[in-house]
């Protein structure tokens, strides 16, 4: 088992140098992509979360009367 892994390593390893060595800007240019994916992704859910996060806050103010919450001492 330890033989298979060995191996398989070993042929990834030279398959992703092989990629690397033939389609450099290509794959630059994907990583590139697929990071500002990311990032746009990462963005609108923030973007998202603090309206959110505000009409929680407003209607839980509003439920309680408009204060915040007593803090009790343990």
């Amino acid at each position: 088992m330890l033989l298979v892994l060995g191996l398989s390593s070993l042929v990834s390893i030279l398959a992703t140098g092989a990629l690397i060595d033939r389609h450099l800007r290509t794959l630059t240019l994907a990583a590139c992509g697929l990071l500002a994916f990311a990032t746009a992704v990462l963005a609108a859910a923030l973007l998202t979360s603090v309206p959110l996060a505000r009409l929680r806050r407003r209607h839980a103010l509003g439920r309680r009367g408009g204060r915040w919450p007593s803090r009790s001492r343990r």
